[in-house]
């Protein structure tokens, strides 16, 4: 167990530092259009808890 702190942490970094940015440009581009935003937004968080059950 104690090796695969060292990569979960790994992987856990690396999402937060590719996250952020990726967010913020898809963010970006639905300033003008806020309703679409949302509905992607949903979607995405709908999908990603499925994920997280099927794991």
């Amino acid at each position: 167990m104690p090796k695969l702190c060292g990569t979960a942490s790994s992987f856990y970094g690396g999402g937060m530092v590719t996250g952020q940015p990726i967010g913020t440009m898809i963010g970006s581009r639905m300033i003008n259009n806020a309703q679409a935003g949302f509905i992607i937004g949903a979607v995405i968080m709908l999908a990603s808890g499925f994920v997280a059950l099927a794991i």
